[in-house]
């Protein structure tokens, strides 16, 4: 990396100037672009020291550095570095041929992360807070991998004491869990059900796998609270007042001491805590992180004063407090109440939106500031909107190198001479310092504002400078091109964010068709397919249809898009007739509908609803690549047919789950990963970016 590089040359030249080993000089890129890359203030620290003339301090570290890489200047006693030329060509070649791996390196020490997130209370679905918590956690744990970390991300299901029994007795209102409550005989079922039915699908759609899903009741089970609890007092660190067992966390720099077991028995949160501390060591973690909301400030004394209880080290535990978010639409502030199942969450964020745009937005701002989520931004599909800039950037760039049929060859790196040029070659440098400074400090923040930065330094070299048509500088230019994509594709993958290789010129809705007596009723699925009888919706199945319409009338559809499948038609007639705009039923759906049942997904529905729902195994109809290719250019014809227009395409879920893999350009294992995000319930709809 460019800085430390600088680092090291100024260690060098104090040491030769002044007989100092320093630890560490601290270098910086200035604001502005007349004081060079970069920057240090390390002759003010000097002078400071030593009592001598800051300039003189320079002046003499200046004369001790030898180097082709930057030229210094000094400006206010201010060593500034500028990168040469020479060096920057270089670079480009570098890029090509490392690609993602010119921002790889090790951070000294082989460190075994764990990284907790979200861990929301099963009490209703995630609090926008927990959801920023989640694509922060989600992010960081991209980073700490990129430098070489094992990171394994982990939920804590809170699913014993006293919440859970005021949400088995229903005194958390909410609709969705109410529902739930009559299915289940028991407090344990329903936090499973919540956990699975509400919870997890939302983190599915943020695009979030977790390694381990950790029950807070598995440490009573093995016996694991008993054991800390009679740790902590072979060790003296417990007393008893007013009848209750205290801990003696104010010997460790708390506060104040904690109660572990309550006067009437009970067990606090806090007991559970540390004993999850001593199951995370156990597991030969070595440094814990661990992301609270706001609200949970006040654990971090407590939970630092246990990890030294425990004999470890309060520097192996780490905390991030990610501060509340507040959606912002047409200037006022919505409603974010949880009762009777109102509540406006990341859900219908995500399918309002589309999960790129909600996560960038999410991690953009520092996580000790509110969030104010500016919702009409985020909808915006324009300059205006960061994400929908870098993804255009993105796209933009594979267009011009599909234009220009760009393959592998030599180019003139001198030719690339140009500020624009430059500055954009530049700007690829710092990635993986922002890379290492994230991992050493979590400021996930740092990384959409550079994506940003990107993208701005890649339209400003497009706009200056002509790629295709001028000869020798063509090639070098479209290897500055390739170097570009390489670089934005490795940060967009960071974020968890797609690289679109193509721009839509409409936006697009997706409604799965209603609810089907199979669906419903789990009876068996006839084939071969499609049915030999229609298919109708159920009365249940309609309802929500009808919903969905309702739902997606301020949204501004122009335009239907159907199968004619029985179920689809229902459907879309449904719709069509509450939005007020014409359904159009195109065979081509149908036929894809038809080919994704008979294709390549059918041995997962075969092994998924098992032999006793199937009445015989159907053949083999197309392969997933075969629908999904057919998919795409049908979507393609519809794009190049409307222009701004909102569409509405109502499939079956699976060619629904294929095309959305298709935009993104997913492998088939990078789709299974993400079936949980693009399958939708019966009546769900969802816009995609």
């Amino acid at each position: 990396m460019v800085r430390e590089e600088i680092e090291k040359a100024l260690k060098k030249a104090v040491k030769r100037s002044f007989k100092l080993k320093l630890k560490k000089i601290k270098i910086e890129r200035p604001s502005q672009k007349e004081f060079g890359d970069y920057s240090s203030n390390i002759a003010l620290v000097l002078g400071k020291r030593l009592k001598k003339n800051p300039q003189e301090v320079a002046e003499k570290i200046k004369s001790r550095i030898k180097t082709n890489l930057f030229e210094v200047e000094i400006i206010n006693s201010f060593l500034n570095f500028k990168l040469s030329q020479n060096y920057l060509q270089k670079q480009v070649k570098k890029i090509l041929k490392k690609k993602s791996k010119f921002s790889s390196f090790k951070i000294s020490g082989k460190k075994k992360i764990n990284l907790e997130f979200i861990s929301a209370n099963p009490t209703g679905p995630l609090t926008l807070g927990n959801s920023r918590g989640g694509f922060w956690g989600d992010v960081l744990a991209n980073i700490l991998k990129k430098v070489g970390f094992k990171v394994t991300k982990e939920y804590y299901i809170n699913n014993v004491g006293n919440q859970v029994e005021k949400l088995y007795r229903g005194e958390y209102p909410n609709r969705d869990i109410n529902k739930l409550r009559k299915e289940v005989e028991s407090k344990e079922e329903l936090v499973g059900k919540i956990m699975e039915k509400i919870i997890k699908p939302i983190i599915g759609r943020m695009g979030i796998d977790f390694d381990v899903w950790f029950s807070e009741k598995a440490l009573y089970q093995k016996g694991e609270i008993e054991k800390v609890l009679n740790y902590l007092k072979q060790k003296g660190l417990v007393f008893r007042e007013e009848g209750a067992l205290w801990f003696k966390s104010s010997q460790f720099g708390d506060d104040k001491d904690r109660v572990l077991i309550k006067k009437n028995g009970e067990k606090t949160y806090f007991l559970s805590d540390i004993a999850y501390l001593k199951n995370k060591f156990k597991r030969d973690f070595n440094k814990l992180i661990v992301l609270l909301g706001a609200d949970h400030y006040g654990y971090v004394g407590r939970m630092k004063a246990a990890v030294e209880a425990l004999g470890y080290n309060k520097e192996q535990l780490d905390f991030i407090i990610i501060q509340f978010v507040a959606v912002i639409r047409e200037g006022k502030k919505l409603k974010l109440s949880k009762r009777e199942g109102t509540y406006y969450g990341i859900n219908n964020l995500i399918r309002d939106l589309g999960s790129d745009v909600v996560r960038f937005f999410f991690i953009k701002k520092s996580a000790d500031r509110h969030l104010l989520f500016d919702y009409d931004l985020a909808k915006e599909e324009s300059e205006k909107n960061p994400v929908y800039y870098i993804q255009y950037a993105y796209a933009r760039i594979c267009s011009l190198l599909k234009k220009a049929d760009c393959k592998k060859s030599n180019f003139k790196r001198k030719l690339l001479n140009h500020p624009s040029e430059l500055d954009l070659i530049k700007k690829f440098l710092q990635l993986p310092e922002i890379i290492k400074d994230i991992a050493e400090d979590y400021q996930v923040q740092r990384l959409p504002n550079y994506a940003q930065e990107l993208a701005a330094s890649f339209h400003k070299f497009y706009d200056d400078c002509r790629v295709i048509g001028e000869g020798e500088k063509t090639k070098s230019r479209l290897a500055l091109v390739q170097a570009v994509k390489i670089v934005l594709k490795e940060t967009l993958d960071l974020m968890g964010i797609f690289a679109p290789e193509h721009m839509f010129n409409n936006s697009y809705f997706f409604l799965r068709h209603g609810e089907t007596p199979f669906q419903s009723k789990k009876e068996k699925v006839i084939y071969p397919w499609p049915e030999p009888e229609p298919i109708h919706l159920t009365e249940k199945g309609r309802k929500k249809v009808e919903k969905a319409g309702e739902e997606l009338r301020n949204k501004g559809i122009d335009l239907i898009f159907s199968s004619d499948i029985t179920r689809t038609r229902e459907t879309a007639d449904i719709i069509s007739g509450k939005l007020g705009v014409e359904a159009k039923f195109d065979k081509r759906l149908r036929e894809i509908d038809s080919g994704v049942f008979r294709g390549g997904l059918i041995k997962k529905y075969y092994d998924f609803l098992g032999k006793d729902k199937i009445n015989k195994k159907p053949p083999r109809g197309e392969s997933k690549k075969e629908c999904q290719k057919r998919l795409f250019d049908f979507l393609k014809e519809i794009d190049n047919k409307y222009q701004g227009k909102k569409i509405l395409i109502i499939s079956h879920a699976d060619p629904l789950w294929l095309l959305r893999g298709a935009m993104m350009n997913l492998s088939d294992k990078e789709l299974l990963k993400k079936e949980k995000e693009f399958h939708p319930n019966p009546a769900e709809w969802l816009k995609v970016n």
